[in-house]
């Protein structure tokens, strides 16, 4: 009964405010990957190979906004222990699938430099990695482990917070949920809080990708960093070739030099002056249309042909 026209019907019907195109694009591998199996001599031609994914990078269907330092410490503080949990998410980048199966065995804090090890198993993407710890998010889970624990039991069990919790413990620090520019402060925004924190940082791309454990670019820098958080006046104002001690020394402007009085002029009285401060009278000055007549390549042939005046001809205003 699976057409490649009946599932792309059904993928078409599905609102975009509940399936992002990732969503979508996992139902299409798992319908696929059934129907792979499915093939002859079972059932025959895969009907699922002529459907095409929907492009899902930079398209996000829910925008999300990263914390700010001081919402994150509010939040910590108002959720009581649950607060671990979030401390850990922004400063790991570790998403909540994820959180929810670590165990005890898998948190290596007693070290110098303290991990997370996450399991290929409860991966993403399906692959092991040693996640770095901060020295004081290792302190706060060491605290937390006073007692008796074994090393299968999951370490955030009883502090894992459902959406609704979440939202009460935002409301405590007076986090709004949806700010003004439509952007969720949800518990994703944990993991896009590390990203950012990274870039802020000054953390080469390449080594935020490990750490957020993407496999394109685009990704870590796009879509998981909040563009609206980078320090950009900080950056401009670090240019060292906007430095303002260099700026200071340059004589751009002229200093010192007093500023004469306007001299009003008047609307008569004025008489032209050759080099010799001599005044020449109209006719001697006169203008090219009653100049003599000058052979070719002649040195006078602008405003007037009287050679004193071509030199310097000024203006006495009196």
């Amino acid at each position: 009964d699976i057409t490649a026209s009946s599932f792309e019907s059904w993928r078409a019907r599905q609102p975009r405010e509940q399936f992002s195109a990732k969503t979508l694009n996992e139902y299409r591998a798992a319908i696929a990957g059934f129907c792979k199996w499915l093939v002859e001599p079972r059932a025959g031609v895969n009907p699922m190979r002529s459907v095409q994914s929907i492009k899902a990078v930079g398209d996000p269907r829910r925008k999300r906004r990263a914390f700010a330092p001081e919402e994150l410490w509010r939040l910590v503080s108002v959720a009581g222990e649950r607060g671990i949990v979030y401390l850990v998410a922004a400063f790991t980048g570790l998403r909540r699938g994820e959180l929810e199966k670590i165990q005890w065995r898998d948190v290596h804090i007693d070290g110098t430099q303290p991990y997370i090890s996450v399991r290929s198993s409860i991966a993403k993407n399906a692959k092991a990695v040693a996640q770095p710890l901060p020295a004081g998010v290792a302190a706060v889970l060491r605290r937390l482990r006073l007692g008796h624990v074994a090393p299968h039991d999951l370490v955030f069990k009883r502090l894992m917070s459902d959406m609704n919790r979440f939202r009460e413990d935002l409301e405590a620090a007076g986090i709004e949920y949806v700010d003004d520019k439509g952007e969720y402060a949800d518990f994703h925004s944990l993991r896009k809080t590390f990203a950012t924190e990274l870039a802020k940082a000054g953390v080469a791309t390449r080594v935020a990708m490990e750490l957020m454990r993407h496999s394109d670019p685009k990704l870590t820098t796009k879509i998981y960093t909040d563009a609206g958080m980078l320090p950009i006046w900080d950056a401009v104002g670090a240019l060292p070739m906007f430095n303002d001690t260099q700026i200071d020394t340059l004589k751009l402007v002229e200093t010192g030099k007093a500023v004469s009085e306007p001299v009003a002029i008047s609307q008569h009285n004025c008489a032209a002056l050759d080099g010799e401060d001599e005044a020449l009278s109209q006719e001697v000055a006169a203008p090219v249309t009653k100049s003599p007549v000058v052979g070719e390549n002649a040195p006078c042939r602008n405003r007037t042909c009287n050679p004193a005046v071509k030199s310097r001809l000024l203006y006495q205003l009196s």
